[in-house]
């Protein structure tokens, strides 16, 4: 073999790069990292470290699952109690919208339910909606014209001349207990009176 001159220089530089690589020989991390290096420059090599898994990695892989699993379960979370709020305040605002219909609309029980079957079978989520489509489905009656009189009694008309206790009644708007109990008497005394025949 040649003999070649080397500089002193030149030996403490290697001296101090072989001590350099010693040293991160010795630390695992930097170890793995220094046999991939050589592993990616010459992919032939054969280094048996490599093919064992990363005492590191293996540590830290449960780990990082564990930590994936609790991000997933608190999305789930928070979108549940999102999904949660969202028909809350959508089942409010029927509830609203119903009693809305039952005071200002006269909705009935009856009625009430009618219109929460149309609201399931068409897919509504609005009350009022349903309500419409109930009227153009089921139109109100028109209400039954009535007569000059109101029957055999003929409340509407107007007293007669001779009924004044009548007159006098009405214009007390019932407050006047002497024509009231004047014709209370008068009322039983005929009653009485129909009896007897």
């Amino acid at each position: 073999m040649a003999l070649i001159e080397v500089d002193e220089e030149e030996v403490r530089a290697n001296r101090k790069l072989r001590e350099q690589i010693g040293a991160w020989m010795k630390n695992p991390v930097a170890r793995r990292k220094l046999l991939e290096a050589n592993k990616a420059f010459d992919p032939k090599a054969e280094i048996p470290e490599l093919d064992q898994p990363d005492p590191l990695e293996q540590r830290v892989a449960p780990l990082q699952t564990s930590v994936e699993e609790l991000k997933k379960q608190l999305a789930d979370e928070k979108a549940a109690r999102e999904q949660e709020k969202k028909l809350s305040d959508l089942s409010a605002g029927i509830e609203r919208d119903f009693e809305d219909l039952r005071r200002n609309h006269g909705l009935l029980a009856e009625g009430e339910a009618a219109v929460r079957k149309i609201m399931e079978e068409e897919g509504i989520t609005k009350p009022k909606i349903a309500w419409a489509h109930f009227l153009r489905e089921h139109p109100p009656q028109t209400p039954v014209a009535t007569s000059a009189s109101s029957g055999p009694w003929d409340f509407l008309a107007p007293p007669a001349d001779d009924q004044v206790d009548l007159k006098k009644l009405i214009e007390s708007q019932g407050q006047s207990t002497l024509v009231v109990d004047k014709l209370a008497r008068e009322a039983l005394s005929e009653i009485r009176g129909q009896a007897r025949r």
